[in-house]
């Protein structure tokens, strides 16, 4: 259920975007060298358009049903830019009524600054909210020649294959 709902949300997103030619090239512009830059592209995006609150929104209580009574929630985030969806689901799990699980999410991105940034966040967030968290950077090296669909996809058949990239297991 968590990954329709994350699908429809993503393509919601850049369907919306798509209708403001300017604003869609620029945030899905790579020319963009300085990764602080990017953030901050990003952050203020974000702040600005709504949309993508309210698609993080909808995948976030998708998470949250689909993990009702569960003691350990593992989420891959295939695309690690933006902390503040992961931050909202924090808090939504620290306020369940039998109490937070343990939050695992591994965040897979090309730049380790992001993750590094991320990292900082969401455990803060964490801390604060005194749920048991873990953080797992997984930095890409070429991101483009990845399948990022066959991944997603493959998550609950082929677990193996997530490992690889982790450099668990495949050279």
């Amino acid at each position: 259920m968590q990954r329709i709902a994350s699908y429809f949300s993503e393509a919601l997103a850049d369907r919306i975007l798509r209708t403001w030619p300017g604003v869609y090239k620029a945030f899905r512009s790579t020319k963009i060298s300085v990764v602080a830059e990017e953030i901050l592209v990003k952050k203020m995006f974000f702040e600005f358009l709504p949309f993508m609150k309210v698609a993080f929104v909808i995948s976030n209580q998708a998470i949250i049903e689909a993990m009702e009574g569960e003691k350990m929630v593992h989420v891959i985030d295939l695309n690690a830019t933006e902390p503040a969806q992961w931050c909202a689901l924090i808090r939504d799990l620290s306020a369940r009524p039998e109490g937070p699980p343990h939050l695992r999410i591994t965040g897979i991105s090309q730049q380790k600054e992001v993750l590094e940034q991320m990292a900082h966040i969401l455990i803060e967030e964490a801390e604060k909210l005194d749920l048991p968290f873990q953080f797992n950077p997984v930095v890409t090296i070429n991101a483009d020649k990845c399948h990022w669909y066959s991944l997603a996809k493959g998550c609950t058949n082929e677990p193996e294959y997530v490992r690889g990239l982790a450099g668990e297991g495949y050279d």
